[in-house]
C-alpha cells in the first residue's frame, strides 16, 4: 500500500501542475459591454453642471437634464485585445456618434485613448472600474465637465 502511495503522490502532483499551467489566462474585468446609466450620470455630474446656477435654475435644469439623460443610449464595448468601441445615440434624433480606440486597466483605473468617427485627434480619458460600474470623467470642451457612469450589461446567452 505504501508503494502505491509513493507512486501516486508524484503523479497527482504532476497532474495538478499541468492542469494549473494549461488553464486559460484570466479575462480582465473590464472586458464586455457597458450601458450608460443616465440617472447615475446625472447624479455624478450635478455638481459641475449646476455650479454657477441658483437653486431655482438648478431645479429647472435638473428636470430637463433628467429627461435628456434618461433618453440617452450609449454603450462602450471593451474587447480582450485592448480595443474599445463606443456608440452614443443622439437624443435629438441626429446620427449616432461613434468612437474607437484602445484601453488599459491598471488596478481598476481604465485609460482610454479614443478617436471619434470623423475626428483627427485622439482623446485620452481615465475612469474607475468598481464591480459592475465604470465611471469616466469627460473633459469640458464647450461646457462643464461630466462624469459618465456605465453599468455592465448582462452577458449574452450562447
Amino acid at each position: 500500500m505504501n508503494a502505491l502511495r509513493t507512486l501516486a503522490l508524484p503523479a497527482l502532483a504532476a497532474t495538478a501542475l499541468l492542469v494549473g499551467c494549461s488553464s486559460e489566462p484570466a479575462v480582465d474585468p473590464a472586458v464586455g459591454t457597458w450601458q450608460l446609466d443616465g440617472t447615475a450620470t446625472l447624479e455624478a455630474s450635478k455638481a459641475s453642471m449646476f455650479a454657477d446656477m441658483s437653486e431655482e435654475e438648478q431645479a429647472a435644469a435638473s428636470g430637463m437634464m433628467a429627461k435628456l439623460f434618461s433618453s440617452m443610449n450609449a454603450t462602450m464595448t471593451f474587447a480582450a485585445d485592448g480595443t474599445v468601441e463606443g456608440v452614443m445615440d443622439s437624443p435629438m434624433g441626429d446620427a449616432s456618434q461613434k468612437t474607437s480606440g484602445t484601453w488599459t486597466n491598471d488596478a481598476g483605473v481604465l485609460t482610454l485613448v479614443t478617436t471619434d468617427e470623423g475626428a483627427d485627434e485622439a482623446t485620452t480619458v481615465t475612469g474607475n472600474l468598481e464591480g459592475d460600474r465604470f465611471s469616466v470623467v469627460m473633459p469640458a470642451d464647450n461646457g462643464p465637465e461630466m462624469t459618465m457612469v456605465f453599468a455592465r450589461q448582462a452577458a449574452e446567452a450562447k
